[in-house]
């Protein structure tokens, strides 16, 4: 695994292993969306996901998901440079231009609230990670990167944060994007 994957994703992803989500927040740019938009099982934006996890004082974490820059070694005229990345306690956005969404109770988040998130893996191509699958006690999720892509929406080299569930997230990869389709990368906690 890539040090840029190990760094910028997986690590920050471990401290919440383990732990109870207790809160969703979508941290919107401003000017784009409602809370109309964010009640749907397919939602995308151009900020990020705030995740709050807690199990008591000791053993808390809050993890921000949104796109950013590939490293050097994989940009390349293929590539519009953005993949999925993660920050531990640190968003990746200040607050002047962020609009707080809570979608802890979503249609989405609310069956995973209040479970133990038991595993993460990476999905991408060539290495690179594009998507993440959330899997908790009380269901699946997915969070990457994306664009628009053959009229609709998919994970991949894109400058949006794509929030998805199982349901509406696994078709995409076996039928609506089969040029886009995502392979394993790595799962988070696993050596």
């Amino acid at each position: 695994m890539h040090a840029f994957v190990q760094e910028n994703v997986t690590t920050p992803l471990e401290s919440a292993l383990g732990l109870t989500l207790k809160r969703v927040i979508y941290r919107c740019l401003s000017w784009e969306c409602t809370y109309e938009d964010v009640e749907g099982p397919l939602f995308y934006m151009g900020g990020e996901v705030e995740l709050r996890f807690d199990d008591g004082p000791a053993d808390q974490a809050v993890v921000f998901l949104s796109w950013n820059k590939v490293p050097e070694p994989w940009r390349t005229d293929l590539h519009l440079d953005y993949c999925i990345e993660a920050s531990l306690w640190e968003p990746f956005f200040t607050a002047g231009g962020i609009e707080p969404y809570d979608a802890t109770r979503t249609s989405l988040w609310a069956p995973l609230v209040g479970t133990r998130l038991e595993k993460v893996d990476l999905l991408g191509r060539e290495g690179i990670p594009y998507a993440l699958r959330f899997s908790f006690v009380g269901g699946v999720t997915y969070i990457g990167s994306g664009t628009a892509i053959n009229g609709g929406w998919g994970f991949g080299d894109g400058d949006d944060t794509l929030v998805g569930s199982e349901d509406e997230v696994a078709p995409q990869f076996e039928w609506r994007f089969p040029e886009a389709r995502l392979e394993h990368i790595a799962t988070v906690g696993e050596k």
